[in-house]
């Protein structure tokens, strides 16, 4: 009976230990703040991931909280601008160049980011 129970034992320590790195995992993934006895995830996307350079039209972001910065960077060498509003996060995508960006949300310094694709379609048929 002792072995039975001091599997048993371990077999429970291994499952929090499971539940608790699944855990801290989880909230690494989304960025997350906490605001007295509630934590909050940031979520932040914009509807397109990729679009042509010469399209017209914006890219609004989808937040759940609001009140962070917009920044980004270029994911590859070639990459021009982007033209994005740095509070609103808009995309105007006619003035953005082709390329590869990384597009962080900052909110109380805590990040997020998303990849979005600018191709060059000027020689699509």
């Amino acid at each position: 009976m002792k072995n039975q129970s001091s599997i048993i034992s371990r077999g429970s320590q291994f499952i929090f230990l499971f539940i608790f790195l699944n855990l801290i995992s989880e909230h690494s993934l989304y960025g997350m703040y906490s605001n007295k006895d509630t934590t909050n995830h940031i979520e932040f996307s914009y509807k397109e991931s990729k679009f042509c350079a010469n399209a017209i039209g914006v890219l609004y972001p989808t937040v759940n909280i609001k009140g962070g910065t917009f920044s980004y960077e270029k994911k590859s060498i070639s990459a021009g601008n982007l033209s994005i509003n740095t509070s609103t996060g808009k995309i105007s995508k006619g003035l953005s160049e082709p390329g590869v960006y990384i597009i962080t949300y900052k909110f109380q310094g805590n990040a997020v980011s998303f990849i979005l694709t600018v191709n060059d379609c000027t020689n699509s048929q």
